[in-house]
């Protein structure tokens, strides 16, 4: 660890490491490190993207990370992002 993870290691765990539960620490790590709309802005941008011209892999490998991080997304859901974010050209060939 290293930054804040590792200040807030430091301040909030170690000196009573045998109280905290695994799930417990990272849930208050992730809070202490990110801002309290960090799940809610990573909604934003998986909604918000778009291929912009970009290879069509990187646009996917744009939305699985952002899948990743929002978490509870499904397969049909990533396909619909995709197919909303694609440029109109590349939809309009796979509609053919």
């Amino acid at each position: 660890l290293s930054g804040k993870a590792a200040a807030f290691f430091m301040c909030e765990v170690s000196m009573s490491i045998c109280n905290w539960e695994l799930d417990e620490f990272l849930t208050c790590l992730f809070d202490h490190c990110f801002p309290s709309n960090f799940h809610t802005g990573q909604w934003t941008h998986l909604s918000n993207c778009r291929q912009n011209s970009h290879a069509v892999g990187d646009c996917i490998f744009e939305l699985q990370n952002l899948a990743d991080s929002v978490g509870d997304i499904l397969d049909w859901q990533l396909v619909l992002y995709l197919w909303q974010g694609v440029d109109d050209y590349i939809c309009a060939k796979w509609a053919e």
